[in-house]
Parts: structure tokens; sequence; C-alpha cells
């Protein structure tokens, strides 16, 4: 008899508010009928294990929690990065002074709170630059007309998708990266940046603590004061910004594809 084998990856749509009702019964189906036919359930966080309990009461003894990996970012040396970067910079206009947040504009990513802390920080008297990378979302409407309201259209770069291969310089380049996720699963981009060479500040929401561990520093995504002040701290400090760096670094490497593919053969075979 052949073993079915789920994973599941998040369950934002049952942990904060859900708009698209047809969505949401969708998912809720799914989820309903993987945990109803899987022999095992792989989750790829402890987060997500214990939301999987808690809105399914689903079977702990099925679950096992395996991480992603983060080694398919190629690491960045200093020297390299200058003249590649340099290239990448005159590509996309990018100044040499920035905040970098990644992902998609949807909702959940609250990523206009990042704009609204931009005006903070540039009001405060700090000359920076905000660059958001990633597909269009739901919130993408919303996004630039805060933009617009907060007349930060020349402060702000929108790049929609760069090559793979450029993300990393990006992260690396940046003088913070930002994650205000108001709920993740996982996190990837945290771990991404952190094995570029970025120093990471982040929500205290979802798995981002769990994935981010002490290596980064967190803030209330509902509150900009907070995240405005944590920007102003930090890039003020190239003491506190090198040790994030360093500490960032040393956690990403804790996350292997090897040892991903390794747990899930294991637990397969079990």
């Amino acid at each position: 008899i052949l073993k079915k084998i789920v994973t599941i990856h998040d369950l934002r749509f049952k942990a904060i508010q859900h708009h698209n009702k047809a969505e949401y019964i969708r998912l809720d189906h799914q989820v309903k009928n993987s945990i109803k036919y899987s022999d095992r359930i792989i989750c790829v966080s402890k987060q997500t294990k214990s939301d999987l309990i808690k809105f399914y009461n689903a079977d702990y003894s099925k679950i096992k929690v395996i991480y992603h990996g983060a080694d398919h970012i190629p690491e960045i040396k200093k020297n390299s990065s200058i003249v590649k970067f340099d290239k990448i910079r005159k590509k996309y206009k990018i100044p040499k002074n920035f905040l970098l947040t990644v992902g998609y504009t949807m909702k959940h990513k609250n990523i206009p709170s990042v704009v609204k802390c931009l005006k903070k920080v540039i009001d405060s008297g700090r000359k920076i630059k905000l660059v958001i990378i990633g597909p269009k979302g739901d919130d993408e409407n919303n996004l630039f007309k805060i933009i617009h309201r907060l007349n930060l259209e020349n402060e702000v770069i929108r790049i929609p998708y760069v090559n793979s291969t450029y993300l990393p310089y990006f992260y690396f380049n940046s003088k913070l990266f930002i994650y205000p996720s108001l709920y993740e699963g996982f996190g990837l981009p945290i771990l991404e940046a952190m094995r570029s060479g970025a120093a990471v500040i982040g929500s205290k929401a979802g798995s981002i603590p769990e994935i981010g561990g002490d290596a980064m520093s967190y803030f209330d995504p509902n509150n900009d004061e907070e995240i405005a002040y944590k920007i102003i701290n930090l890039i003020d400090s190239k003491e506190k910004i090198d040790k994030m760096k360093i500490e960032g670094y040393l956690r990403a490497k804790n996350f292997k594809w090897d040892q991903t593919a390794k747990s899930t053969i294991d637990f397969i075979q079990t």
C-alpha cells in the first residue's frame, strides 16, 4: 500500500482575517481532505504544526516539522558584490543607501506599513530610499495610493521582478531588509536575506521569530512608530548592523536543503 504524504506550508487563511470567501472554502476543504486521507503530514514550521492542531484537531503523531533550506542562495563576497551590484544599480537606478523588502504585494504582507515608516524615517532627517521587489498582489493599488498620499514617489523604487541571480546582491547591499508580514508559515526571504549578508528586522507574527531566532530584531507589525524607531536605531549604528549581519549569516547556515531532503526521506520510510 502506498503511503500518502502531504506538506502543509501555512494556514494563513485560518490564522488571520480572510476576505475572499470562495478561496477560504476551497482551502478549508483541501486541508480537511489532506488531513483525512494522508498517512503522514509534513509542516514547514512549528507554527504551522501548532495551527494545524489548533484549527483542525489534527493528530500530532502524524505530523513532523521539516524546515526549508536556504543554501540555494549563493554566498556573496564583498569585493565581487561591488562590481556586480554597480551594474545592477545602473540597470534599476538603485541608490547606494536603501531599505529593502521582498514579496508579493498581498494584504497580509503588510508592505504599506514600511512605506509609512519610510516617511517617518525621512522626516527625522535620514536620507534613505525604499526598494520593493516582488510580483503585484491584491494590495498593489493601495500601496501606490499611500506612496502618492505621502509624496514618496521619488523615494520608493518598485521592481515587480528581478532575475533570481540578482536578488542576493540586493539583500547584501541593502541597509536593512524589512519583513513586516502579518503572518507567515515559514518566511523564506528572511533566510535568503541572512544568507546573503543582510541585517534583518521583521514582525513578531506567525513563524517569523521561530525562523529568525536571535539573529534579527522584531516589531509589532501594526505599530508604525515602533517600526520606524527600530529602523532609525539600527541605520544610525554601523556596529549594530554589522553584528546582525554576522548573526544572520550564521543562523541561515543551519538551514540546509540536503537536511530537508534527508529528514523527508526518513519520515517517509518510518
